[in-house]
């Protein structure tokens, strides 16, 4: 009950201060929630809401510059494929800027469906604020300050929250069924980032005897293009290169029906301002750009969740769920220290980088003698480095990448896509993850959960016949 007249009394204060910040209209909002409905319904992968909606939200607010766009700002367009991207890309380099934004019916494998997606996040044009000096009176004036409250429960009581006299004993959940978060950010058009979340799930304890206060907390702070610094991000950030086989702290892709978009998204590094209480980092991470190289090198150590036992460990929760007598035991017991680098050279139509990153765990993983568990990785300390490449050739675009772990343990992931003609959109996709190749964060196209012990090849392609007609088809091996 205390809890309860708690989350009452922050939401009546929330609503009557209204600075709550809703520049987004309700059309591209819709727009966004459409694209998620889309995703969310014909994707195999678990997504997440919360960054899918807040990364849009922030191109609507800061629109992509077309004229001076690169690849990684592209790729935050979820609905367009790496053949759009490079053609996009191709386009400009060949005939020169944009003069409007409708110029892009002329790209191929563009159409008006696509082109409507696009327009509420990007814009014809060259960003000149791109390196402008930064004042202070700037960022007070023109700063802009978002606070997001939410409080919901599930109707559909669980079994975890019944008291002794429905089921003959206590609860196994030791907080109430409310799911809670606040949330506040700070932007400064694309050039300062700042935020803080904080998050107490469904059945986790908010104010009691266990816990005291929110049971997840983030805070980050990013700044861009100054100088040579393209990027640095210090408290809570993503990390992700090449073809991610070595390192993306977000959630995978799979199989959907956008069939030819399967290059995977790398967005280098930037803030987290999402609730996923695992994939993420938390220390500090710095990109700088020097003619056609870039070099990103980061470090993270932070508190994750295992079933510690005399020293080592079985597994990682990755749930972030509190709400036991167990899971609270299991809280924080692991330190996991992450550091690494990437350097990339982008010259014209080709590009080649490297990736490399050690983790060390102050406690072993030991895992049981089960035979599913035969080719995990356990161990306190692994390495894995990875080397990617793009190549562009007229019409056709290769890209892939091949890394190695200590244990010489390898994946590999190449492709090819081309298109013909505008209509036609064709990709290939071959895949090899060794059964021994068990990594902390590598998530790229994959069939399962885990990248390890996989082979596939994979077909697809998108034909447009007629106008509002679209067939697409995969197939797999």
């Amino acid at each position: 009950m205390k809890q309860t007249i708690a989350y009452i009394f922050c939401f009546i204060v929330l609503l009557q201060s209204k600075i709550v910040a809703q520049d987004a209209s309700t059309t591209t909002e819709q727009l966004i929630a459409d694209i998620f409905e889309q995703y969310a319904a014909e994707t195999e992968q678990e997504l997440d809401f919360d960054s899918f909606y807040e990364d849009l939200i922030d191109l609507a607010d800061n629109p992509i510059q077309l004229n001076d766009a690169t690849r990684e700002e592209l790729e935050k367009l979820p609905f367009l494929s790496g053949q759009q991207i490079e053609n996009i890309l191709y386009y400009i380099y060949k005939f020169g800027n944009l003069n409007t934004i409708y110029e892009l019916q002329l790209i191929d494998g563009l159409d008006m469906t696509d082109v409507r997606r696009m327009l509420p996040f990007v814009v014809a044009g060259k960003n000149d604020t791109k390196f402008q000096k930064i004042y202070w009176q700037d960022l007070i004036k023109y700063g802009k300050h978002e606070i997001l409250y939410r409080m919901d429960r599930n109707l559909n009581e669980k079994a975890g929250y019944l008291t002794s006299s429905e089921i003959g004993s206590s609860p196994n959940y030791t907080g109430s069924p409310f799911y809670n978060s606040l949330k506040y950010h700070f932007r400064f058009k694309e050039r300062i980032l700042a935020g803080m979340s904080m998050e107490k799930d469904a059945g986790e304890q908010f104010l009691g005897n266990r816990h005291q206060g929110y049971d997840f907390y983030s805070t980050y702070a990013q700044i861009n293009d100054i100088g040579k610094l393209k990027t640095i991000v210090i408290g809570d950030f993503r990390a992700g290169f090449g073809m991610v086989l070595v390192l993306q702290s977000r959630l995978g892709m799979g199989k959907s029906s956008y069939v030819t978009n399967v290059i995977p998204r790398s967005a280098g590094l930037r803030k987290f301002s999402s609730t996923d209480e695992y994939n993420f980092f938390r220390g500090i991470g710095a990109t700088l750009k020097s003619g056609e190289v870039e070099f990103s090198a980061f470090y993270s150590n932070k508190m994750i969740d295992g079933d510690t036992i005399d020293g080592s460990f079985g597994s990682i929760n990755k749930s972030g769920l509190h709400r036991t007598l167990s899971e609270l035991e299991n809280k924080h017991t692991v330190n996991q220290q992450l550091a690494g680098f990437n350097s990339t050279f982008t010259h014209k139509n080709f590009q080649l980088g490297v990736t490399l990153a050690h983790t060390i765990l102050n406690q072993k993983i030991v895992l049981d003698t089960a035979l599913y568990n035969h080719f995990y990785f356990s161990g306190n300390k692994q390495t894995t480095a990875g080397l990617n490449y793009r190549l562009r050739l007229h019409k056709f675009n290769f890209f892939g990448e091949t890394a190695l772990s200590n244990q010489m343990s390898m994946a590999t992931l190449n492709g090819m896509s081309f298109s013909p003609i505008s209509s036609i959109n064709l990709v290939a996709l071959m895949r090899y993850f060794s059964p021994e190749y068990d990594t902390f964060y590598a998530n790229t196209f994959s069939e399962g959960s885990r990248i390890n012990n996989e082979t596939g090849v994979y077909l697809g392609a998108e034909i447009r016949p007629f106008k509002k007609w679209k067939i697409a088809a995969y197939a797999e091996k």
